[in-house]
């Protein structure tokens, strides 16, 4: 059996390395620039998915109140993020009113879904605020909140959201890799359990586009870490599975299976095959050549 290849062990004397500093900003802001993009839309499902259970229930005051007030903090959330740059005061302050939002809805509506999605935005309004490098306070706080929405979620049974909250962990967990930078066991740690995290999103056929994306999740870390081969594959696998249909839709599908099936679609047509085919270059892989031989072996 092959020897499983450790973390690349970066000291605090290689921090003060401008190669090493100038990798670590880049690094971080991809992270942080692709977690704000998927993140911030699973945010905007979960508030339709609120809405759905609203309409589902018209004369019910008290849903109608949660989702006003869900949807508040919702609004502040996406102004912050837009407005205000990481590491602002500005942002800051925005994500601390955000998490007092979620709070009043998690506090007066509890049991409601709009009280669970609150608890994963509160989550969020603690990663998006942002840390320095050797002080992921704000981010282990919201790996905490993540891992106790995906504990709520995982007992109801509701596969995608569970998929949502695996996904935040592991983008959580990378973030805090990039963090901890200096510290090898925590570095070590972190970039383990976001392995292990975007392995089990994987594994969740309800997962929809974030299956995609949590390929490239494990495939970018295991291209850092030296590990080419299995990077070239996972790549692989996504520019080969979007040639898959997609599930057929029931004979009267629902408005949540409907949003999920073009999901799937769009996510996999213009994010997650350009992302494949860029660093499919990168690895060396002749990607021309490469679909040509899944598309002849598809005929």
């Amino acid at each position: 059996m092959a020897k499983k290849k450790e973390s690349p062990k970066i000291s605090k004397e290689d921090l003060k390395d401008d190669k090493v500093l100038e990798w670590t900003d880049a690094a971080m802001f991809w992270i942080r620039s692709n977690s704000t993009l998927i993140l911030s839309v699973v945010v905007g499902i979960f508030l339709i998915f609120g809405i759905t259970e609203l309409t589902k229930n018209r004369r019910e005051a008290t849903l109608r109140q949660a989702t006003d007030k869900l949807f508040e903090a919702i609004t502040l959330f996406d102004n912050t993020l837009i407005e205000h740059p990481w590491g602002t005061p500005e942002r800051g302050q925005g994500m601390s009113q955000v998490r007092d939002k979620a709070d009043v809805v998690i506090a007066e509506f509890g049991g409601s879904a709009s009280a669970r999605n609150a608890l994963f935005l509160k989550a969020n309004a603690f990663y998006f605020e942002g840390d320095t490098i050797g002080n992921p306070t704000n981010t282990d706080r919201a790996i905490e909140l993540f891992q106790l929405y995906s504990d709520e979620v995982r007992a109801r049974g509701d596969r995608f959201e569970l998929a949502a909250a695996l996904h935040a962990l592991a983008f959580a967990n990378e973030n805090r890799w990039l963090l901890t930078f200096g510290d090898d066991a925590a570095a070590g740690a972190a970039i383990q359990a976001a392995l292990d995290y975007y392995s089990q999103v994987r594994d969740i056929n309800e997962a929809g586009f974030l299956r995609y994306e949590a390929m490239l999740g494990e495939a970018r870390i295991r291209a850092f870490l030296g590990e080419e081969d299995r990077a070239r594959e996972i790549y692989k696998t996504v520019l080969t599975e979007r040639f898959d249909p997609l599930p057929e839709l029931e004979e009267n599908p629902t408005q949540r299976d409907m949003m999920m099936w073009q999901l799937r679609s769009t996510a996999r047509q213009f994010t997650t095959d350009n992302t494949a085919r860029i660093q499919l270059r990168r690895l060396g892989v002749d990607v021309e050549a490469l679909e040509e031989e899944i598309t002849a072996g598809r005929t």
